[in-house]
């Protein structure tokens, strides 16, 4: 029973944490002037910025040739490794937060 309730702590501990990266690589990296519609035009709509913005960035690299800063790396790393469905879920999230921040005490 204990070797459960420790296996369930740590997947909560990878959950809250790939959640947490996945908001904080959106706030940094994801778009910033995109209107969503309901989640299934969010979805559909990231995925059109992420592919138009990979497209982009890897034509500035060719096109450049220049040494990648560490926030080039990292920014690079995130469009190869997100999809449009956990950048959704992080801009759900930051809604969320943002509308309970927004609402009158």
């Amino acid at each position: 029973m204990a070797s459960d309730r420790s296996h369930f702590h740590s997947a909560s501990k990878f959950f809250n944490y790939m959640t947490v990266k996945s908001i904080l690589e959106f706030s940094l990296w994801g778009p910033a002037d995109v209107t969503f519609g309901g989640p299934r035009e969010r979805e559909i709509t990231l995925q059109r910025w992420l592919d138009l913005e990979r497209a982009n960035v890897l034509h500035a690299l060719v096109r450049t040739r220049t040494p990648l800063t560490v926030t080039d790396e990292y920014q690079l790393l995130f469009l190869v490794r997100t999809s449009a469905k956990i950048m959704s879920e992080a801009s759900l999230l930051l809604d969320e937060q943002r509308n309970r921040l927004a609402r009158p005490r």
